[in-house]
């Protein structure tokens, strides 16, 4: 018998946020991703994903994505918190490899667009 592994819901890393305020619509490039995803920007100004390299760059962290999201193949529409907002830590997405070093710099860059990590 085939399993099915569900995704969990979009809104599982959620504790708060204010609705038609903490989210906005963006344009995402360059592959899959995920509710909770913490995501960056490209040169063109589009979300992708989160660059390790630009751990101490400010602002290299710009979001949490809110959905899931195939741009793989093409630049897509897709929806992240982007301020005032509280999610849980613990169900964050972070790319391979991150350092807690990394992962704190990233973090303080949310808590600056107002997304607290709990």
């Amino acid at each position: 018998m085939d399993s099915v592994k569900m995704s969990p819901r979009p809104s599982a890393h959620i504790l708060q946020d204010i609705e038609r305020l903490s989210k906005d619509q963006v344009t995402l490039s360059g592959g899959n991703f995920v509710s909770a995803e913490v995501v960056g920007v490209n040169e063109n100004s589009l979300v992708t994903k989160l660059s390790l390299d630009d751990a101490v760059a400010e602002g290299a962290a710009v979001g949490v994505i809110y959905g899931y999201f195939d741009a793989s193949e093409k630049d897509v529409p897709g929806i992240m918190h982007a301020r005032l907002a509280a999610i849980l830590e613990s169900k964050l997405v972070w790319p391979d490899g991150i350092t807690p070093d990394q992962k704190a710099d990233f973090l303080a860059q949310l808590a600056a667009k107002h997304i607290i990590a709990r």
